[in-house]
């Protein structure tokens, strides 16, 4: 009698092929597209073998290619930095009690919101309702700087690249 090996068969509809795996009887109970059978355990060793020198093969590329792959970048920075910069963003919060109320994307903007309240109302929060004075409300400036993205061409940082940008 033949050795085999259980293995489940399914279908990768993002890679567009089929994909094994070793399986305990039952393990695809409840999966759809995913059946079990048994394999003559040679044909089994001679897939994973296959698997094994494709990874060999691939990591060989890699190696030629100078990608580091631990880093998902090239091992070396090229000469001129390649990607995308975005600009500084502020935007300022109408606060009450350290809360956010309402944001702006300028102080005049907050500074009007404030002066058109009146001078004294109930304001509604999740939870409760307080009567607040329109001198309780406060506002905040808040932003990130500037940025750029990595290196398109080799996935280095903008800085990385020194002068050669």
């Amino acid at each position: 009698m033949t050795e085999t090996v259980h293995i489940a068969v399914a279908w990768n509809t993002e890679y567009g092929q089929p994909y094994f795996y070793t399986a305990e009887p039952g393990d695809t109970k409840g999966e759809t597209g995913a059946y079990e059978v048994d394999v003559p355990a040679d044909t089994w060793e001679d897939l994973e073998a296959a698997r094994d020198a494709v990874e060999q093969a691939e990591k060989a590329i890699v190696d030629v290619a100078g990608f580091d792959a631990e880093l998902g970048r090239m091992a070396e920075c090229c000469a001129a930095w390649e990607g995308e910069e975005y600009g500084r963003r502020d935007w300022w919060s109408v606060q009450h009690d350290g809360q956010s109320v309402r944001s702006f994307d300028s102080g005049d903007a907050a500074e009007r919101y404030i002066e058109q309240l009146p001078e004294r109302f109930h304001l509604h929060t999740a939870f409760e309702v307080n009567s607040v004075e329109r001198s309780d409300f406060t506002i905040r400036k808040s932003g990130f700087g500037g940025y750029s993205s990595d290196c398109m061409r080799c996935g280095w940082e903008r800085d990385e690249h020194g002068g050669r940008s």
